[in-house]
């Protein structure tokens, strides 16, 4: 019996992560330094600073040239998808679903906010898509780190976030964990073990 209750541990990490998943703001009650999931963008200030579009989370992350965290904002758009255009020193962000448009200062402060009309969506999308400059590589380093390069300015800075947040990198390991956990739920629950165990190790499957 120990070792079934051990097992399904597996099924309440899967839901915790699924949790913080799908409310990714309550994160911020431990850390400011969300999970890598999915890199949307990465831009660059006139000091090195690093700007990255975390699109699992639709957040926005700022490193120093030594890679080290300082500080994030989360954009609302829940169940979407966001896309981000820097100039100037200000953040453009469009949540497509809603057609949410905001300007932020470098510093995170939001300064605009407007729901655009269908009509003007298309031309927002298409400035927005083609921002991410050319010159600048992004490679994962697996667990939760990357590494970015910048071709012309001889920039290579690895940023990270803190390893524990492995457990919810977007959409794995929780998903995985919750998969496995339902699975082992299976296993643990009176009517296999009491029924269909039973007639599996006497191989009467046509019984079942």
């Amino acid at each position: 019996m120990k070792i079934f209750k051990t097992i399904n541990i597996f099924l309440l990490i899967g839901i915790i992560c699924l949790f913080f998943m799908t409310f990714p703001e309550l994160l911020k009650l431990f850390s400011s330094n969300y999970p890598f999931g999915v890199i949307g963008k990465v831009f660059i200030d006139n000091e090195e600073n690093l700007y990255v579009v975390n699109s699992s989370y639709n957040r926005i992350q700022k490193y120093n040239d030594e890679g080290e965290f300082l500080f994030g904002w989360n954009v609302v758009c829940r169940f979407s998808g966001i896309t981000v255009r820097y100039e100037n020193n200000t953040f453009h962000v469009f949540c497509g679903r809603y057609g949410f448009y905001y300007q932020y200062t470098d510093s995170g402060k939001l300064i605009y906010f407007t729901k655009l009309k269908y009509k003007q969506l298309n031309n927002i999308r298409n400035r927005f898509i083609y921002n991410q400059d050319k010159r600048i590589e992004i490679k994962n380093n697996f667990f939760n780190s990357y590494v970015i390069f910048h071709q012309d300015e001889e920039i290579n800075i690895k940023i990270k976030s803190p390893w524990y947040w492995w457990l919810i990198k977007f959409p794995f390991p929780g998903l995985i964990f919750f998969i496995v956990g339902v699975i082992m739920q299976f296993f643990m629950s009176d009517k296999f073990r009491k029924y269909l165990w039973p007639k599996i190790k006497k191989r009467n499957f046509y019984k079942i």
